[in-house]
This record gives structure tokens, C-alpha cells and sequence, in this order.
């Protein structure tokens, strides 16, 4: 008996018969296009024959449920990609979402693949929409949505740290503006490069917020700015990672990234968001406009103010002097008798006094005239003394006594040890002067 495990080996199909067969049985079950869900796992657009060759998948819990292999020809790719832009406002890429309209095709050489015929952009576009709510939803449910515009701005905004790209326009449109103002107001800033669109964009930013992070204290914002472009792939800025990182950034953080459509996540959690980067780069000058206005207001107020007291109390001033002025007047004119007796007593007394007095004040000045001629009479006769001393101390009188003065070249000898022999030597006396030459040098014994 023939195993029944095994078919009947009398008859065998080729390799191409049975693909045939799986052909023709997908061709009469599958004869229509059919909308499929699924994902772009990757999109595979050639850039040289305009084709696009999708590999899709069907995800339960991020593991794989199912996958095929897709193609969209060039004239139905463009078709689509134009209509998908202008509705979504990105392009078609990789782990997007979407609603394609697809036949079923099988080939011999290439096995089952899809055919896209067209895709949904609604579709994609509400999937946008839900993630975008989603993000938004749990940014609220963690008390962190309104995190970053709570932080205090500083009233000059004196350093900042610049996430953008060194060649893009927005970036130059930002820096060509703060340097329009330089010589008026000091911006220092430090650019963060950063890959600022596409799927690439999220863990790029974070990357550079994190390195900012690190160093906050140097600066007083930060400013996140792209422009020169579409307003395409901007999908990232939706992304619940990078809006939570910006939500809970230790400074403020401006954006500026360049279009006018509805907010992102990531613009409406930031301190605050301008369109462009122009209007960004304006902001922080302005922040400079409105600080000096506010001195100038403040200088009107304070001049307004110091004049308005001063002119109160000048006549403050005056009213309380014509009241002084009157109070003494009365005073004055009340008590006149008064002064004139007081003035009358006071003279009275002065003079009474000096005339009890006047012997004492003889005597007092009588005895210090004499104590001054006495003194005087003492110093005198000191200085006398002390003359005649000086006077005897003159060579004059020493000489007078036999003593005499020996001088060699004007100079007195008083040591032998400079004397030579032959010497000039002078020799003063009382009546007069003699020469002589020194013949013999005899030293003292010490």
C-alpha cells in the first residue's frame, strides 16, 4: 500500500507550473484593486527611473504581522507624491501610516507584490492628526504641557544658544539681522548644529538640547530656527520625544521654523513661537528696543516726578518763610517794650560790673607788666652770657695765648701720616703768618 504521507509521484509540476497556478488562482480571487492599511516600513523611491518600490508591513504591539512587497510606477508616483504634499504638507517616507489603493499581482520571477494604484492622503493625515493628539494629550496627562513657557525670559536676552544649520537661509537670516544691531546692542550666540527635517531630525535635536543642557547657565534662551524651504517634512516637530524634551528644557526655548500652518507640538510646548527666523532674530532685538523705551519712560517719569515735588515744595518753601516772616514781625511788634527793658537792664549790668571791677582789672594789668619786663630782663642777660662764652671760644683769642694753626695746601694738619717731606707748610700765629718746609716726620708712639 502507498504511504499516505507522501502524493502520488507518477505525476510532477515545474517550478513555473506551479507559479502559474498560484497566478491564475490570485488573478480570478484577486481580480480588482482593493484599500489596504498598512505601513511604509521603507519607500525605496529611485531617483533615476522615478519608480518606487515600497516594502509595507502590519504591526501588532511594534512586531511585524505581515509584510509585502510593493511597487508604484513613475507617471503614478509623481501623480500621487504631488497630491499626498499639497494635502498632508509632507512627503511620502518611511514609517508613515497610510491608506493605499492597490491590486494584487503575482509573478514567476518576483513573487506577490502590490501594485499601488493610488494612496489616501486623508488617511495619513488623520493618523498624523491622532499621534499629534496623542502626543499632546499625554504632555498634559504628565503636568509638563505648559512647562517651558513658565520659565522666566530675562529682559535682554545677552547669549544664546542657536540650534539650526550653519549653511541653511534661516540660519543666515537670523545672524544677518542681530549683526544689523551690533552696534547697538552686544547678542552673543552659539550655534548647535542640527539635522532639522525628516526622520533623522528627533534624536539630532535632542542630541544638541541635551549638550545646551549641560551648559545652561551660559546662556539666557535657546532658539530653534530652520527656513529656506517648503513647509514639508515637518513631521518631526509633532513627535511627543522632542516635544517632552522642550517642554521640560531649563531655559526658554524660541522657535522659528519657518512656516504658517498649524502649530506643531513641539511649537506650542516652547516659550514662544515665531514663524520665520527673521522674526525670531527681531524678537530678541526687540527685546533691546522695549528695555531701552522702558528707561526712557522711566527717565520722563522720574524728570516729571522730581519736578512736581520740587515745585510743590518750593512753594511749600515760600509759604512757610512769609509765615515766618509775619510770626516774627508779631512776635516783634508784641513784645518791643519787653526787649527795649531787657536791653536797657543788660546795659545797666555790663556797666555796673566794670565799675565794681575797674580796680582789679588795674591791678591785673599792672602786675603783668611787670612780670613781662622781668622776664625779658632774664633772657637778656642769659644771651650776654652765653656771648661771652662764644667769644672766647674765637681762634683769635686762642692763638692770642701762644697756641698756632699749621696748614698744608688751605687744609689744617692735625695727623702726621699725610705729611711728606718737602712740603709748603703755613703756619698761622696771633700777629701773623710764617712758611716753612717739613724736613723730618716723627710719629707718636700709641
Amino acid at each position: 500500500m502507498q504511504d499516505s504521507l507522501f502524493p502520488d509521484m507518477d505525476y510532477s509540476y515545474s517550478l513555473s507550473e506551479i507559479s502559474e497556478k498560484i497566478r491564475e488562482v490570485i488573478s480570478i480571487n484577486f481580480n480588482r484593486a482593493y484599500w489596504v492599511k498598512a505601513e511604509i516600513l521603507k519607500l525605496n523611491y529611485h531617483e533615476k527611473s522615478g519608480h518606487c518600490f515600497p516594502e509595507l508591513v502590519e504591526k501588532a504591539d511594534q512586531k511585524i504581522k505581515a509584510k509585502a512587497k510593493a511597487v508604484i510606477w513613475a507617471g503614478d508616483f509623481q501623480v500621487i507624491s504631488k497630491r499626498f504634499r499639497e494635502v498632508t504638507r509632507e512627503q511620502l517616507k518611511d514609517s508613515m501610516q497610510v491608506l493605499l489603493l492597490a491590486r494584487v499581482k503575482y509573478d514567476a520571477l518576483y513573487g506577490l507584490s502590490l501594485q499601488i494604484l493610488d494612496i489616501d492622503p486623508s488617511f495619513t493625515l488623520g493618523s498624523m492628526a491622532r499621534e499629534k493628539q496623542k502626543a499632546i494629550e499625554l504632555l498634559k496627562e504628565e503636568g509638563i504641557f505648559d512647562a517651558n513657557r513658565k520659565r522666566t525670559l530675562p529682559l535682554l536676552l545677552k547669549s544664546l544658544a542657536v540650534i539650526s544649520v550653519e549653511s541653511g537661509k534661516g540660519y543666515h537670516d537670523f545672524v544677518n539681522i542681530i549683526r544689523q544691531y551690533e552696534h547697538q546692542y552686544r547678542v552673543d550666540f552659539r550655534l548647535y548644529s542640527a539635522v532639522l527635517q525628516g526622520e533623522n531630525a528627533v534624536p539630532s535635536i535632542i542630541r544638541q538640547l541635551r549638550m545646551i543642557a549641560k551648559n545652561a547657565m551660559a546662556y539666557d534662551a535657546v532658539v530653534l530656527i530652520r527656513g529656506g524651504g517648503d513647509e514639508l517634512d515637518l513631521n518631526c516637530y509633532e513627535k511627543y520625544e522632542l516635544a517632552r524634551e522642550v517642554a521640560l528644557f531649563p531655559l526658554p526655548i524660541i522657535t522659528g521654523i519657518g512656516h504658517s500652518t498649524n502649530e506643531t507640538v513641539t511649537e506650542m510646548v516652547a516659550y514662544n513661537n515665531k514663524i520665520t527666523p527673521t522674526d525670531v532674530a527681531y524678537y530678541v532685538v526687540n527685546s533691546f528696543h522695549a528695555f531701552e523705551e522702558r528707561i526712557k519712560q522711566a527717565r520722563m517719569r522720574i524728570i516729571s516726578r522730581s519736578e512736581q515735588v520740587l515745585s510743590r515744595e518750593k512753594y511749600r518753601f515760600q509759604v512757610d518763610v512769609s509765615r515766618f516772616v509775619k510770626q516774627l514781625s508779631f512776635y516783634r511788634q508784641a513784645h518791643s517794650k519787653q526787649i527795649q527793658l531787657l536791653t536797657f537792664h543788660l546795659k545797666n549790668a555790663c556797666s555796673q560790673y566794670l565799675y565794681k571791677n575797674r580796680e582789679m582789672l588795674k591791678n591785673a594789668e599792672k602786675g603783668l607788666s611787670n612780670s613781662h619786663k622781668k622776664y625779658i630782663h632774664d633772657r637778656q642777660t642769659q644771651i650776654g652770657l652765653l656771648s661771652e662764652k662764644i667769644k672766647l671760644l674765637d681762634p683769635a683769642h686762642v692763638l692770642k695765648r701762644g697756641y698756632s694753626i699749621s696748614r698744608i695746601n688751605g687744609k689744617a694738619i692735625t695727623f702726621v701720616d699725610d705729611l711728606k717731606e718737602g712740603q709748603i707748610m703755613t703756619t698761622e700765629v696771633f700777629s701773623g703768618e710764617l712758611k716753612s718746609m717739613v724736613q723730618k716726620i716723627k710719629k707718636k708712639d700709641r
